[in-house]
């Protein structure tokens, strides 16, 4: 399959835009959950938010002129198309911007009601109250695009929790692995105990979601084999697999021993469950951007 210059930039555009949205739902679960610990050290986790809600809504803006520039073909001139601009923000692609780039201008917001929660319980509840809304917003936005745009409301709903699942638990990875090194070592171990809980509800969430939504995708099981849709998102699942994996050893073997052997290898499992995240995050830009199941 011949790819052009504008596909594969949309494709890099569309993998950044996905780890910026997954660091923000996934870092504001982690600040709940050391916040609740009580952890000393959260101002570099809020550096984390601010710097990926940044990087996305870099993103957003970036992905629309990169589509005018895909549809006049004219060079970098046009990109700065106006009115091709407005007529593909008139179409379903326009909301999905306006709420990714509303989530994202938020979590300034958010954050800095964070911060002021240390002194006020009143501003750490609108803090956390902001970050699920915005969170709800970014979900929401992947039911109004993509290949499921046609199925039915529920297919679309599954989707956008699917979607979230996997945010919140690639986006804690690096504001996990950040606490693992803190001062207050005794309180790892818990805080590593609370992402497992709740990474048993994000794993349900994101098999059962991701396999209704494909059967619903894939006509029939050979396309898996067939077709480069399928071939790609074998690829994906590989390293969803491997995702799995790792986490099965985090939470059954590497965080029961904290407190005997301390957290390197817990650490070190955590750095490749990253660089497996990476790759499945250009995996599923490369698949939702250039592939495509059979009919779509």
């Amino acid at each position: 399959m011949e790819i052009d210059s504008w596909a594969l930039a949309a494709v890099v555009i569309k993998f950044f835009g996905l780890l910026a949205m997954a660091g923000v739902v996934g870092g504001s679960f982690v600040h709940l959950l050391a916040d609740r610990l009580q952890f000393s050290q959260l101002a570099r986790l809020r550096g984390y938010l601010l710097l990926c809600a940044a990087l996305g809504m870099l993103m957003v803006p970036l992905s629309l002129l990169l589509q005018v520039g895909g549809i006049n073909q004219n060079g970098v001139a046009g990109m700065f198309d106006s009115r091709m601009a407005a007529i593909l923000l008139q179409s379903a692609l326009g909301p999905v911007l306006a709420l990714r780039l509303t989530a994202l201008a938020l979590t300034p917001a958010a954050v800095w009601l964070l911060a002021m929660g240390e002194t006020s319980a009143l501003r750490q509840r609108a803090g956390y109250s902001l970050c699920a809304m915005l969170t709800l917003l970014l979900g929401f936005s992947f039911v109004l695009t993509g290949h499921t745009t046609t199925m039915p409301l529920a297919v679309k709903m599954l989707l956008g929790l699917h979607v979230l699942a996997v945010f919140a638990w690639i986006g804690a990875l690096y504001p996990l692995l950040h606490l693992s090194y803190t001062s207050q070592p005794d309180k790892v171990p818990g805080l590593m105990r609370g992402f497992g809980a709740l990474a048993l509800w994000l794993v349900a969430a994101l098999l059962l979601a991701g396999v209704y939504v494909l059967t619903q995708l894939l006509q029939a099981p050979q396309e898996l084999l067939n077709t480069s849709y399928g071939q790609t998102l074998l690829l994906k699942l590989a390293g969803v697999s491997v995702l799995l994996l790792l986490a099965a050893l985090n939470k059954l073997v590497l965080v029961p021993r904290l407190l005997v052997s301390g957290a390197s290898a817990l650490q070190a499992s955590i750095r490749l469950e990253m660089a497996v995240a990476v790759y499945v995050v250009a995996v599923t830009s490369w698949l939702t951007t250039v592939s495509g199941p059979v009919g779509s």
